[in-house]
């Protein structure tokens, strides 16, 4: 594991029987809106987290994204937690062929580091998701929700959907920092 991905592991929680999410700061928890909704079905009015260490923490309030095919939720923790926060990265830093880091949570596997080549980034995508990051890589069940960050540790998206080879992830620049400014639900 890179030194980059022991500190990405510290910040990287686990969704049981749903997926993976990540510390934006000391009190709230990034994932996709597909986890989200797996949370609150699974854990009806008391949703939980796990940390690497085997800490566990409350989820409280929560927001998702209302645009369509933007695939980002953010839970707020009970207690803040300090010192384990994920730093944010610009997605426009990516080129063509760039190595990108993650830390996700397969079935058979938890807090497991992994990495991507970026392939794509397309600018506008019609009816869809601007800027999504296209990445060469096997992502596995489990991974949705997991920091894409770049080798010197910044995360710039957020791994959402997955094809035989590739995956995908929302950029955190506009996408989350919008989520973030918008009303609780």
């Amino acid at each position: 594991m890179l030194p980059q991905q022991v500190t990405m592991r510290a910040g990287t929680v686990y969704f049981p029987k749903c997926g993976t999410g990540w510390l934006v700061n000391e009190q709230h928890v990034v994932t996709n809106r597909h986890i989200a909704q797996c949370v609150r079905r699974t854990f009806r009015s008391w949703p939980w987290v796990i940390f690497p260490d085997g800490s566990q923490i409350f989820l409280t309030r929560i927001r998702w994204s209302g645009e369509p095919y933007v695939d980002l939720a953010v839970f707020e923790l009970e207690d803040p937690i300090p010192a384990k926060a994920l730093p944010l990265g610009d997605p426009e830093s990516l080129s063509r062929d760039m190595v990108v880091l993650s830390v996700g949570n397969p079935p058979n596997s938890r807090f497991q580091p992994n990495h991507f080549r970026v392939v794509a980034r397309p600018p506008r995508v019609a009816g869809g998701l601007d800027g999504v990051i296209v990445l060469e890589g096997d992502a596995e069940a489990g991974e949705s929700g997991s920091p894409i960050a770049t080798l010197d540790g910044k995360v710039v998206g957020v791994l959402f959907a997955r094809a035989p080879g590739h995956a995908y992830a929302v950029p955190v620049r506009p996408y989350l920092i919008d989520l973030m400014n918008a009303d609780p639900r």
